[in-house]
């Protein structure tokens, strides 16, 4: 589980493109996963500002090991 205690889990927006190859590769593959809109999430947007230096960098996703992948 990540920080948030619910496995992988995928930040970005509805209109990101690298964001929809994402969550398409994760359906594709069945891995399951939660999306988190930092355009409607204040605390998501946080996380993907503190792990990313102060950067609005998406898709941010964290994995249950605590590590990252931007």
């Amino acid at each position: 589980m990540d920080s948030t205690g619910r496995g992988i889990t995928l930040y970005g927006t509805l209109w990101c493109s690298d964001c929809k190859r994402s969550k398409r590769f994760f359906g594709e593959q069945r891995v399951p996963y939660t999306f988190v809109d930092v355009d409607a999430d204040a605390e998501g947007l946080a996380l993907v500002e503190r792990v990313n230096n102060g950067k609005h960098v998406i898709p941010t996703i964290t994995f249950g090991d605590g590590s990252t992948l931007v």
